[in-house]
Order: C-alpha cells, then structure tokens, then sequence
C-alpha cells in the first residue's frame, strides 16, 4: 500500500495498494473516514495483517478488515512518525508521533501516552525486536536519541562510541533485530550503522565519500 495522499483528475484522494510488487497500483476501496487527511505512514500488522495503521500529520487510524473500514485511534495526536508492533511482554502496538510514543497493549483499544523525560517533541521513532528482545527510539527535539528496554516503561539517553552528536534527524531500526541502527543527520550528509545496540557507531555515508562506502548516488 503507499501511504502518499494523491489527487487525480477529479480532485479525490485516497491509497493506493499493489498487488505485484510495485509495477502497478490501483485505489484501494475504502471507506471516507481518510478523506482529505494527508497520510504518509501505512503499516501492516506482521502478526495480524488484517490490522493497519495509517498515519497523518493530525493522529493515526486503524483498520481491522485490510484497509476497507477505518477508525481514529483515540487519544493518539501528534504528526505520526512511524508505528511498531510487537509480541514481546504480550502484544503490544507502539505509534511515534512529534507529541511522544504511544502503546496499545493486547488490543484493549486503549492508547496510552509514554512519557519520556526531556525533550517537549519527538522528530523520529523505531522500534525492533527477537528471541524476548524489544528495543523501542526516538529522537527528541533537542537531538538527543532515547530507548527504552521495557515496552515504554522507562527511557534513558542513548550514549555510543563514534554516535553522532549533534542535529540528529531520525533513526532506523531494523525490525527483526533492535541491535542494528541507523542515525542520520539534519543536513542527510552523514549515515551511522550500529550493529550493537548503539554501543559503537561506524561512518557508513558521507556526502563526498558515498562511492567509498558502497553508496551508490
């Protein structure tokens, strides 16, 4: 499914979803609770794939039925960032939004705000798990990066060997393993790979170096 809003001849709107691996798209049958919200997060539910979640610049929505009904997941607010599900500690959905971090456990339908001490907004949000393991970051207005071991419980700053410091943009986590991470800076001239946790941090892109390193412009 993509996530862009789009407009086509007669000014409608809506997502569009493919069924080949991305050669062709069609609109997706839905209903108008999306109407003119500018949604630029889908996410499907690995564990329930029925489940998604579309995220918008004003709060999330839910769908159980494959993106044909939609609902407000209420008490969600903030512009969505990215939403994370997991099984660890029982199931649980997470949403980043610029307002915070957002869990819904054992879908009780309840959403519930995890306060994270510090920054006043959050600007990015991942999350990963395995084998028992689940790792939840975000990135706080002040750039500093933040994690939590504990499903939201408690956050503590994120401090690693060669880690950027400063104008942190977002980070990336690889949702089959929460030890390997992305960080990447204001200006995108700088990309950091952690394979630990974000105990130790290597270069892995640099705008005049990207050829070196394997990126390929």
């Amino acid at each position: 499914v993509a996530g862009s809003q789009f407009k086509n001849g007669v000014g409608t709107s809506g997502l569009l979803i493919s069924k080949d691996l991305g050669k062709t798209f069609d609109l997706l049958p839905t209903d108008k609770v999306l109407d003119g919200k500018d949604i630029h997060r889908i996410y499907v539910d690995p564990f329930l794939t029925t489940n998604m979640y579309a995220g918008a610049e004003d709060g999330a929505f839910m769908s159980t039925d494959s993106g044909k009904t939609w609902a407000p997941c209420e008490g969600v607010t903030g512009s969505v960032i990215d939403v994370f599900a997991s099984t660890v500690y029982g199931k649980a959905v997470f949403i980043g939004t610029s307002t915070g971090v957002f869990r819904r456990v054992k879908d009780s339908g309840e959403w519930s705000l995890r306060k994270i001490e510090g920054p006043k907004k959050l600007r990015g949000f991942c999350g990963g798990a395995r084998a028992g393991v689940v790792r939840l970051y975000a990135v706080g207005d002040e750039r500093d990066v933040y994690f939590s071991k504990d499903n939201g419980e408690k956050w503590d700053v994120l401090k690693g060997t060669g880690m950027i410091k400063n104008n942190v943009r977002n980070i990336i986590c690889a949702a089959n393993n929460p030890d390997v991470l992305y960080l990447n800076n204001d200006d995108n001239f700088v990309i950091r790979k952690s394979s630990n946790g974000g105990a130790n941090w290597d270069s892995v892109f640099r705008f005049d170096k990207n050829v070196e390193q394997g990126w390929v412009e």
